[in-house]
């Protein structure tokens, strides 16, 4: 039955056999990752190569840095509009425009009116 807390199992940030093999075998041979990337990372750069020192740079910075985690952006959803709210704004945006594009919209509307009409009388559905 469990009682709530933790019985058993390796304590709390103790690496597993694996991890602690790795670890005593890198300190044998005197090699510390840290510091090889850190000096990879130092000599790409003086050389110019700019990709790899990035990296390096990047993969050190994971241990200093804390990642940045996502934020849900919270976005507000409008109702649809009625077909009045509709007619109104359509209104409102043609009376906004400049005289010569309220009136090339307008004739690019009654164009498409016509096509659409014409092709009814046909019994036909145009679409573009």
């Amino acid at each position: 039955m469990t009682t709530g807390r933790k019985t058993g199992g390796r304590k709390k940030g103790t690496p597993n056999v694996k991890t602690q093999a790795v670890i005593e075998r890198l300190e044998a041979m005197g090699c510390d990752p840290i510091e090889g990337m850190a000096r990879l990372a130092q000599e790409a750069e003086k050389e110019g190569d700019k990709a790899l020192a990035g990296r390096m740079y990047g993969e050190l910075a994971n241990y200093v840095a804390p990642k940045r985690k996502a934020v849900e952006k919270e976005t507000v959803s409008e109702p649809p509009l009625s077909l009045e709210e509709a007619i109104k704004e359509c209104i409102t945006f043609l009376k906004a425009l400049p005289d010569q594009a309220r009136e090339k919209l307008l004739k690019e509307v009654e164009y498409e009116r016509c096509v659409a009409s014409i092709g009814k009388s046909q019994g036909k559905t145009i679409v573009q």
